[in-house]
């Protein structure tokens, strides 16, 4: 039988709303970096590059303008949760008129979809 998987790591287990916070602490020149990151509870390198990244992209008058998406590992989501649901529900129709689509149809079929949506 297997075990529950139990977590390792701490990493990203910070919230946005605590990130954007300390990040508009040091833009605004409130606290510096150790200090922020203690007080709001993130990881003091990952503040430094959120900081860097918010004093690039934004005039300095404007710090609401704040990125700080978390996202673990470099593969984001193709479809949308709607063009998924439509894609589930497109292949169980065809499962229930006795047509079973393959692996190889699936995968033609949904790179067919996102290549149509891109043009």
């Amino acid at each position: 039988m297997v075990k529950k998987y139990k977590r390792k790591t701490n990493r990203g287990e910070w919230s946005e709303e605590s990130m954007k916070k300390a990040v508009e602490a040091v833009v605004e020149g409130k606290m510096g970096y150790m200090l922020a990151g203690k007080t709001f509870s993130v990881p003091q390198t990952t503040l430094e590059r959120k900081v860097k990244g918010a004093r690039e992209n934004s005039p300095p008058s404007s710090s609401t303008n704040i990125k700080v998406k978390v996202s673990l590992g470099p593969k984001q989501p193709v479809f949308t949760e709607e063009e998924e649901n439509e894609l589930c529900s497109y292949i169980l129709d065809m499962e229930t008129r006795l047509y079973g689509l393959t692996t190889k149809d699936l995968k033609a079929l949904a790179y067919n979809l996102f290549y149509n949506l891109i043009n």
